[in-house]
């Protein structure tokens, strides 16, 4: 083979080497957001359906409040790396799951976001075509 031709095969090999790179990074991106959206999904689905049942006369139950915490936890870590202002919100969710009286203190009034606002976060953020 000349050296010409070598040289394009290299070339050519070298570029599909990119594109497969290029692909597998593509895949991963969309994985971690997959994630990241099932885990902000299981939080705010049992976040609402208890909330409902304390409207409706539900008990106060500090066990699943403590697995709320945890599914806010898990959600905040998940979409760190694809929004870190998202990410602190879910983690003072998760803070104050794990401690209710936090709710009431200033720095959590001044910059919690509400469950409904969460909702709209995760609805727009399955609308994006990534």
């Amino acid at each position: 083979m000349s050296n010409g031709l070598n040289i394009f095969v290299r070339a050519v090999e070298l570029f599909q080497q990119w594109t497969g790179r290029q692909r597998q990074a593509r895949v991963h991106k969309e994985r971690t957001r997959a994630k990241a959206l099932e885990c902000l999904l299981e939080a705010v689905n049992e976040t609402t359906a208890y909330a409902a049942d304390r409207r409706d006369g539900g008990r106060r139950d500090r066990k699943l409040e403590a697995r709320l915490s945890k599914l806010w936890s898990r959600a905040a870590i998940q979409v760190h790396s694809l929004d870190k202002r998202l990410s602190t919100m879910l983690a003072m969710n998760s803070m104050g799951w794990a401690d209710p009286e936090l709710w009431d203190t200033p720095a959590f009034k001044d910059t919690l976001v509400g469950l409904e606002k969460l909702r709209e976060q995760c609805l727009w953020l399955l609308s994006q075509d990534q």
